[in-house]
Formats: structure tokens, sequence, C-alpha cells
């Protein structure tokens, strides 16, 4: 749904999070849960941390309390997937 959302509001930065942390915990859940290949986690981690990257350097259009946190909870979440996968 994230994607589809993205397709209608390219670059929104709350739905640019949203994506990167989807990406990352279905990662996760793949790899805990011995599901899908090792090629499938790696890709969609890649994935995650570059739209997590993207989106923890951008500081979107205002400059408010919501886009600092998603700016530091991107980073939080790119670091953790370059940890953990």
């Amino acid at each position: 749904m994230v994607g589809e959302d993205l397709k209608d509001y390219p670059g929104l930065p709350r739905l640019t999070y949203y994506d990167g942390v989807l990406r990352y915990e279905l990662a996760m859940e793949l790899r805990e849960s011995g599901k899908g290949s090792v090629k499938e986690q790696e890709k969609l981690a890649k994935e995650a941390i570059k739209i997590l990257k993207r989106r923890s350097r951008d500081p979107g259009q205002k400059k408010g309390q919501e886009e600092e946190q998603q700016r530091s909870a991107s980073a939080y979440f790119c670091a953790r997937a370059y940890l953990d996968l």
C-alpha cells in the first residue's frame, strides 16, 4: 500500500520513511522465520538502507518536530539494517 501511495505522492517524507522501515522489517521477518532466500533478504535490506539513508538526509519541506523525528528514526533504522542484515 505504501508503494502505491508513493506512486501518487513521490518523495513524500512520511511515506518514504514508512517504505524504508517496512522493507527493513520484512527482511528481518524473513530472516528470523527462515523463509525467503538470503538473496531476497539482502535485496530488501539494501533497498531499505538506500531509502532510509536518503530520508535521514532529507529535511523535508517543513521544519517541524515530526520531520526531525522521522529523520532520526530513519538514521536509526538504517544503522540497524547495516548491523542486523
